[in-house]
């Protein structure tokens, strides 16, 4: 190979290594851009809570026992403000007390050794010759007396935990704290953590208030909800006050009211008035009466742990029928939304006006025209929309669930379809 080969070659080396070099002290520099803006912006939105950056007293406090036990208890920005007692664990053989508390405006964990006349023999800070070791400058501390340790939260200690190491013992919740916010399910704990959340539940409570005025104006009128477009507008406007109901039941509020008793007797009122005057041909006041009165108290006393069979039950009285449900029924879950395009079909179903000849055989259906396998209603060949409105109204008020579950429990209590045509559309 000649000189003038060899010089063109190193060359071309030289070249690709320094190119090399360059792409990844660029590819260096982006990655040490990006994390500094992602600081740079995590300080300040946690700067933005205080001058410092701490959380002020304007958050809630999740307390999570991560032992054996795994469950999440949300403490109020409210009642942290008031201070609360969360539990004790022991320490070289003292009681100390954690404490949920808002100090200088700021969220604030407490750890204090208990008073003396709380503690047993073996506390190391109430003995004689601790409380001797205590003069200090001619200042005598008091028996028992100890520093409480206060821990803030902020963008570098975004949580608080509490373990149990050699010497201690396991995290014991209090009791007022157990009955009062977890209804007495917290067991003792290996591990606590605490946890504050800007999403709280005075928010959501006022994001629920600030829908009725909406919901409210979606009851007015109802009697004149005839087709397909009426009865979907109603729909969407009580979309959005169940969505902020269904998120503040996922937030674990604590079972406070989430709209005012005069609020909600007034809409139940209107609603018994809707219902009665849209009732069937063949259905007297007295008769429409008791069932809206049987399905109102249906729907509240089975206001924890609703299924799917729950809802169709409720609907069946509603509506007069004997309706049979199927085992698997009770498992379905309502807690999470389906997509737009499947509730626009549930609608649809409910809604059609199809004159198909459809034939109900042993439980099955038969499909002649229709789309949807859409049956009319066994009673004058028609669909009352706003008697189903008001039902799912009534849904809606009493019940965290998402609405198209209230939707598929109507189509079936009406009969329009079998509960294998609905797995079909929801699939």
């Amino acid at each position: 190979m000649n000189l003038q080969l060899k010089a063109v070659l190193l060359i071309a080396m030289l070249a690709g290594y320094e190119a090399n070099r360059i792409k990844a002290q660029v590819g260096k520099a982006k990655l040490i851009n990006r994390m500094t803006d992602f600081s740079q912006k995590s300080m300040q939105d946690f700067a933005a809570e205080t001058e410092f950056g701490e959380r002020a007293c304007d958050v809630d406090v999740i307390v999570e026992a991560a032992g054996d036990q795994k469950l999440d208890v949300r403490l109020q920005k409210a009642a942290i403000k008031a201070g609360v007692e969360v539990g004790r664990k022991t320490k070289n053989g003292c009681d100390v007390i954690y404490s949920l508390l808002c100090q200088d405006n700021l969220t604030t964990l407490q750890k204090e050794v208990a008073p003396c006349e709380e503690q047993t023999s073996d506390c190391e800070d109430c003995s004689a010759d601790w409380v001797r070791r205590t003069v200090r400058h001619g200042v005598v501390y008091p028996s028992g007396f100890w520093k409480a340790e206060q821990d803030h939260f902020s963008f570098w200690k975004a949580w608080r935990s509490t373990h149990q190491h050699k010497g201690q013992s396991l995290f014991k919740f209090s009791d007022d704290f157990n009955s009062e916010y977890a209804e007495g399910a917290l067991v003792d704990s290996r591990t606590v953590h605490f946890t504050p959340t800007g999403d709280t539940c005075a928010d959501a409570r006022a994001k629920i208030a600030s829908k009725q005025a909406t919901l409210e104006e979606a009851l007015v009128g109802l009697e004149n909800v005839e087709d397909k477009g009426s009865f979907k507008a109603r729909i969407a406007m009580m979309k959005p006050f169940q969505k902020a109901k269904m998120g503040y039941d996922k937030m674990g509020c604590e079972n406070t009211p989430i709209m005012e008793e005069s609020f909600l007797n007034e809409m139940v009122g209107k609603l018994r008035a809707t219902f009665v005057s849209v009732r069937q041909p063949d259905v007297n006041e007295e008769t429409a009466q008791k069932r809206f009165h049987d399905t109102l108290a249906f729907i509240k006393g089975h206001s924890t742990d609703i299924s799917l069979k729950d809802a169709i039950e409720a609907s069946g009285i509603a509506l007069g029928k004997d309706v049979t449900t199927e085992k698997e029924q009770e498992d379905v879950d309502g807690s999470e939304d389906v997509d737009a395009e499947h509730e626009d079909r549930l609608e649809d179903a409910l809604t059609e006006q199809s004159t198909a000849l459809v034939q109900l055989q042993e439980g099955q259906v038969a499909v002649g025209g229709s789309k949807w396998g859409f049956v009319e209603d066994a009673v004058n060949g028609v669909l009352w929309l706003p008697l189903m409105v008001v039902i799912i109204c009534l849904f809606t008020f009493f019940w965290h669930v998402a609405i198209w579950l209230f939707m598929v429990a109507v189509i079936i209590s009406a009969g329009i379809l079998a509960w294998a045509m609905i797995v079909k559309i929801l699939k």
